[in-house]
């Protein structure tokens, strides 16, 4: 039988989950409910069983063991396998092919046709190990019990070779177009240089036009190994998220350059200190060609061993891992940057700074990112005299599509519709918590996102002013005056709802002239501050005087005037 603490419990299911608010607070009202609550979904932590993951202590220092337990997509935790992720570096050991050897590590990790843009082949096998390394953070076989992990375990490795003992930066252009055209959904780019080269810039600026997330080392200062105060190419392009490197203390890494275009920092590594003290070098584990990360480079390229590598190349794919979980988690390319820079751990100054960027990217807070918006009267457009708005929208964090709501009252909601950048809005519309009348107004508006989230309420005011001023005449209407004489307007007064008294602004038009009989029009008009208009019109008589006469008999003639 139940136990006491379920006894009397009934488990209710709703057709409407949209109604759920309202449902729960008509049952709170009802007296024989004595609690009503959720039925909450739990599910597992998640700790790979890769007997190499308590060395990493980089997954650990950016939180990705608690964005892997957001990550509600099935295949759970790892990401998404709609996520491509290009790497454009010396190639990656992902296939057995020829007299090439595919990484142990990576055989349950998922590859795309990639291509090798030094040779010019289908091919682009690892021969230095770098990008093999690279390949490791970002989706390494993960859970097989064997190795290290990956931070986007499920997602797509797209290989893309530009670099055999150099790398140029018209292969890297190649490269980028490469992954555009071919689905790569975010493009790591561990290496770089001096030159800024208008093709290759051009090249990143179509892929991030085409909502590609785009991350790139720092670089690695000088041969003397200290970090400069300056952006290697291709990370000092806007279009580039710009990664610096941290090591274990989330101190600067002394190699990670640095300076104006940081955007943020991640584990690098610095591979001469062990300061976590688990009897390892604190550099970046993964599996790779062995002497790879060492000066000689590698020793062979069909064994491979795990290593501890350092470097601006080691931070950049964690960037680049992250925003493959935020893709699975149908944040859009467009927002991810931005998103990363807002959740991050500040270092160094308070603030951005030139040292450490925006902080330390923080993976579990980056998910949580909330939907987000704002809301604007497009002045360019603006009718004071019109209830009809023209309102602008911006939407940001959204998972998936997003949709828009809109009310006068923050009450009363239209339906929600398609978000689109712009809105006519009636911002008296009664059916909405409007009212058909002049003064200050308050819109307000919602986004909601595909995965059901809701925005906070944004607003903007304005004021609506669609009642003319009245104009008063002084004096008689109509007026007379005698044919010859000097005409004085007795004038006129004006007030406004919204300005008050503003008589000094009528204009008068059309002169009096008493040389003349007949009959004049003088016009008065005034405009308030918000284009309002009023008119008024005096007629005035120029006549000659009536002569009344006495008694026929004698007696004195009278002038009337």
């Amino acid at each position: 039988g139940k136990s006491e603490t379920l006894k009397n419990r009934l488990l209710a299911k709703l057709a409407d989950a949209d109604k759920s608010e309202s449902f729960f607070k008509a049952a709170k009202e009802f007296s024989l409910i004595e609690s009503i609550s959720p039925n909450y979904i739990y599910k597992p932590f998640f700790t790979p069983n890769d007997p190499l993951y308590s060395k990493q202590w980089n997954f650990e220092k950016i939180k990705i063991p608690q964005a892997w337990d957001q990550d509600a997509v099935e295949p759970l935790y790892g990401g998404d396998t709609s996520v491509i992720v290009a790497i454009i570096d010396t190639g990656v050991a992902y296939e057995t092919y020829s007299t090439f050897v595919q990484a142990p590590d990576l055989a349950g990790t998922t590859f795309v046709a990639g291509y090798d843009f030094v040779e010019n082949d289908e091919h682009p096998n690892d021969t230095v190990g770098h990008g093999t390394h690279i390949a490791g953070t970002i989706a390494q076989t993960t859970n097989n019990g064997a190795g290290s992990t990956g931070i986007a375990f499920n997602a797509k490795i797209m290989p893309l070779r530009v670099c055999s003992d150099i790398c140029l930066s018209s292969a890297i252009a190649q490269a980028v177009l490469f992954a555009k055209n071919n689905g790569a959904k975010v493009i790591n780019m561990s290496l770089g240089g001096d030159g800024d080269d208008p093709v290759l810039h051009s090249a990143i600026q179509e892929a991030r036009n085409a909502g590609i997330v785009i991350t790139a080392g720092t670089g690695n200062g000088g041969d003397d190994g200290i970090g400069d105060p300056g952006i290697s190419y291709p990370a000092a392009y806007d279009e580039t998220i710009a990664v610096g490197a941290i090591r274990y203390d989330n101190a600067r890494s002394q190699y990670s350059n640095y300076g104006t275009g940081l955007d943020i920092t991640a584990p690098g590594g610095d591979s001469s200190v062990d300061q976590n003290g688990d009897g390892s070098p604190d550099g970046i584990l993964q599996q790779t060609f062995p002497g790879s990360c060492y000066v000689g480079g590698a020793t062979s390229t069909t064994t491979f061993d795990y290593l501890f590598c350092q470097g601006t190349s080691m931070a950049a794919p964690h960037i680049s891992g992250v925003a493959a979980l935020l893709l699975s988690a149908g944040y859009s390319g467009a927002d991810i940057p931005k998103i990363i820079e807002n959740s991050a751990a500040d270092l160094g100054a308070s603030g951005y700074d030139t040292e450490y960027g925006y902080g330390l990217v923080d993976a579990a807070k980056a998910i949580q990112t909330v939907i987000s918006g704002t809301l604007t009267i497009n002045r360019q457009t603006f009718d004071p005299n019109s209830q009809i708005v023209d309102l602008v929208i911006t939407a940001s964090g959204a998972r998936g599509s997003a949709e828009m709501s809109f009310s006068n009252n923050n009450a009363d909601w239209s339906p929600w519709e398609i978000f689109a950048a712009s809105k006519n809005w009636n911002a008296s519309d009664p059916a909405f918590g409007g009212s058909e009348s002049s003064g200050g107004k308050l819109i307000y508006a919602r986004i909601r996102d595909s995965a059901g989230r809701v925005s906070m309420s944004m607003s903007a005011s304005t004021s609506i002013d669609a009642v003319a001023p009245i104009i008063t005449l002084n004096g008689q209407n109509p007026a007379r005056v005698i044919l010859g004489s000097v005409y004085a307007d007795a004038g006129a007064s004006a007030l406004d709802n919204v300005d008050g008294d503003i008589s000094a602004n009528i204009a008068i038009s059309n002169a009096v002239n008493t040389a003349m009989r007949g009959s004049y029009e003088v016009k008065y008009s005034i405009v308030d501050s918000s284009g309002n208009t009023a008119e008024g019109t005096r007629t005035v008589y120029v006549a000659e005087p009536i002569i009344a006469t006495g008694p026929k008999k004698g007696g004195p003639q009278v002038r009337v005037f």
